[in-house]
């Protein structure tokens, strides 16, 4: 029981957080430079619309 990863219940993932808003000019280094601050980053996805 102790290895059993704790239920969200919404389909998140932890440690996965999605941020909205973004400038135009949002890159992806930008992104790094700044949330490196807080811990290492496995993967960062800047989705644009088209």
């Amino acid at each position: 029981m102790g290895s059993e990863r704790p239920s969200f219940g919404d389909g998140a993932s932890p440690g996965k957080i999605l941020i909205g808003g973004l400038a135009k000019d949002a890159t992806i280094g930008k992104l790094v430079n700044y949330f490196t601050k807080y811990g290492d980053l496995t993967d960062l996805v800047i989705l644009k619309d088209r």
